[in-house]
């Protein structure tokens, strides 16, 4: 059995109500969704398991790219204790 090590994707998924988000693996929900993520974004946890940060909630703000670094940088934090070298 091939093992896979630890990994953190971000990206941006541009189609029907865009968003950018993270795709954390292994996801271990137990540890990672009570963590706050934030304002906007949210733990996702449907057809897939990361996080999303709606691209309308950055559209028409002034901040926005400071906001985006904040929610990739808060996915890090999270997400850091559980990533392998």
């Amino acid at each position: 059995m091939v093992e896979y090590p630890s990994q953190l994707n971000l990206g941006f998924y541009p189609g029907g109500e865009p968003y950018f988000y993270s795709n954390p693996w292994p996801f271990d929900a137990e540890d990672l969704i009570n963590n706050p993520l934030p304002a906007g974004s949210e733990w996702y946890d449907e057809d897939w398991q990361g996080t999303r940060l709606p691209y309308h909630e950055l559209a028409d703000d002034p901040t926005a790219t400071e906001r985006l670094l904040e929610f990739a940088d808060r996915v890090f934090q999270v997400v850091q204790p559980t990533l392998t070298s």
